[in-house]
């Protein structure tokens, strides 16, 4: 008889009901890849026509390596009966539609129905307000900004129902705990708790200027573990009334399907105020297990890599490109409309001017064999 692997069904001791709700939002979004997305079908390139769409196009490159939200939107938004003016969501389904279109065609009617396709996008963006006074049409803009704009945006316009589960792809909740550790006049402890909850839609990375320690690259883990774990030095507590720097801990009550991992590499030179971009290398891995930080302790936190947006060059300018795992399992590296083969030491180790800057993983559930 052969295994077959089945999501196990782990029992969440102190999940509430609204935690519970959010979780099975998106439970009928199947995080494979279906039949007709055939085993044969690559990763394309999307042409970069005015020499700085590249932050855009990478990062829906890498959200288009995630079967998770390309049946998002095939599932709930066909676009069928759709009335919104310039919707967002039909013109991301209808690039993804070309994107993976199966079985392919020729190699150029491809590339001209995906340059259609992100024409509309552009089109789109520009009518619903993405293009400022700040955000000019042929600058150099911001792949998390553009990312997390286009994820906003969808949830705005979306029918409550899609928006809602869409949330729920990408939303991660955490739980601020603050404990208050001082003693008072009859020398016990505090222990006063207080605690918070916060939503973001991806997880933000300060990485602070580094070099090597005892020969190794600082650890993508240890800067996660120093973002949820933060010292307050002007925090005063309820109860005692201390004024004394406190920990903050955060804790992991909800993990999204999609985790987006940014790594903010910004440092400000406090004798000129000039901003500069920050390119040592941090080191992570296919892998990356969260569940020292889940606020269940029985729950098993665990991501895959999918993709990774790149940036070569300083703050305002340079260039994107993504390197990404696709429905044949491989690694494709994708450079605005040229695609070659890749590997996963790619995309963890980019090497040269690349710097990885967007982490896109998905949630893996524990298997077991039946």
């Amino acid at each position: 008889m052969v295994a077959v692997l089945r999501p196990r069904k782990v029992a969440r001791k102190n999940e509430s009901t609204i935690q519970r709700q959010q979780r099975l939002l998106h439970r009928h979004i199947s995080p494979h890849w279906g039949r007709q997305r055939s085993a044969d079908l690559r990763s394309q390139g999307m042409p970069n026509w005015n020499g700085v769409l590249c932050y855009r196009h990478s990062g829906l490159q890498g959200l288009l390596h995630v079967p998770k939200f390309v049946n998002w939107l095939e599932q709930e938004h066909t676009g069928d009966n759709c009335t919104v003016t310039d919707c967002l969501a039909c013109a991301l389904r209808s690039l993804s539609e070309v994107y993976w279109w199966s079985p392919p065609p020729t190699t150029d009617i491809q590339r001209e129905a995906i340059r259609k396709a992100l024409v509309r996008i552009d089109v789109v963006a520009s009518r619903l307000g993405w293009y400022t006074s700040t955000r000019h049409p042929n600058q150099h803009q911001d792949a998390e900004e553009q990312i997390h704009w286009l994820l906003l945006t969808l949830q705005t316009q979306l029918p409550p129902a899609a928006s809602s589960t869409l949330s729920s792809l990408f939303t991660i909740d955490l739980l601020s705990t603050i404990t208050c550790g001082d003693r008072t006049s009859t020398r016990r402890k505090c222990g006063h708790r207080s605690t918070t909850s916060e939503t973001q839609l991806n997880l933000q990375l300060n990485i602070p200027p580094s070099a090597k320690s005892n020969n190794a690259h600082p650890r993508l883990t240890s800067y996660i573990t120093t973002s949820l774990h933060e010292t307050l030095t002007s925090y005063t507590c309820a109860s005692c009334t201390s004024d004394a720097p406190k920990r903050r801990i955060y804790t992991i009550t909800n993990a999204a399907p999609i985790l987006i991992v940014q790594q903010k590499r910004f440092a400000v030179n406090p004798h000129t105020g000039r901003t500069s971009k920050l390119t040592h290398h941090v080191a992570f891995s296919e892998w990356l297990d969260l569940s020292s930080h889940a606020d269940d302790a029985s729950e098993e936190v665990k991501y895959r890599l999918v993709s990774v947006v790149n940036h070569a060059g300083g703050l305002g300018a340079g260039h994107y490109k993504t390197l990404a795992k696709g429905p044949d399992t491989k690694w494709w590296d994708i450079n605005d409309d040229v695609v070659r083969r890749g590997t996963l030491k790619d995309a963890v180790q980019p090497g040269g001017k690349w710097t990885p800057y967007l982490l896109i993983y998905e949630r893996v559930e524990r298997c077991v064999a039946s």
